[in-house]
């Protein structure tokens, strides 16, 4: 019996070789993409939390709207926005102090669970 000179199939070290560089693209792959789908969520919760720390604001700005349309006092929005900040678990209203004039201007912030903050003025 003679042997012909064409060899058919792959050897060992071929098969080894190519398990071990297929091996490493998707490890390269894996690490990539699990990275990416970990952190995919990241500006959803954002996003929902800035809309968290927007709505009471909206709502601090419409009694301010209510103030400048004469429907509320100066004294009874003050009350009205400690009610609110109250219930939205704010901080107080800051007043910002400018010498020399009769009218007073309120700091709110409202600070979300990711750490944003929206700060509005509201002047007298």
């Amino acid at each position: 019996m003679k042997l012909s000179g064409c060899k058919q199939g792959f050897t060992l070290l071929e098969i080894i070789i190519t398990l071990v560089v297929a091996a490493l693209a998707g490890l390269v792959t894996f690490t990539f993409v699990s990275h990416t789908v970990v952190r995919s969520g990241e500006p959803v919760h954002s996003a929902q939390a800035l809309a968290q720390v927007k709505a009471p604001l909206e709502e601090s700005t419409a009694l301010y709207n209510g103030y400048l349309r004469e429907e509320l006092t100066w004294s009874e929005f003050k009350s009205e926005l400690d009610i609110l900040l109250a219930a939205h678990n704010g901080p107080e209203p800051e007043p910002v102090n400018i010498s020399g004039e009769d009218f007073e201007i309120l700091q709110v912030t409202f600070t979300g669970a990711h750490g944003q903050e929206l700060t509005a003025l509201f002047s007298q």
